[in-house]
């Protein structure tokens, strides 16, 4: 996480918006504490495990089915293997360079 508890996610990262009174892009980001932005590969990793931390102390506490708590992780292990691709990308030298995935 960022400076303000605030989650770095690229620019155009948007969940689907339903045809009609649809929230804007603005709700949404507040809603989530997400930030938008170029991003590197370092600060979306270090989210990312920002989130992890915050996802397994709330987990054990948050009253959902077992079902619903293995989704959660599956979800993590998801974003995991996608950055983790990211990692070995061939080219991939720098972490400084921006991340628009």
């Amino acid at each position: 996480m960022t400076a303000g508890g605030r989650i770095p996610i690229p620019i155009d990262s948007t969940l689907p918006q339903p045809p009609h009174d649809a929230a804007s892009t603005v709700d949404y980001d507040v809603y989530f504490g997400l930030s938008r932005g170029h991003v590197t590969l370092q600060a979306w990793t270090e989210g990312c495990l920002s989130l992890e931390q915050e996802l397994l102390s709330d987990l054990e506490s948050s009253g959902l089915p077992e079902s619903e708590r293995l989704q959660m992780m599956m979800g993590m292990l998801i974003l995991y293997r996608a950055t983790l691709r990211q990692w070995i990308a061939p080219g991939n030298s720098s972490t400084d360079e921006a991340c628009d995935r």
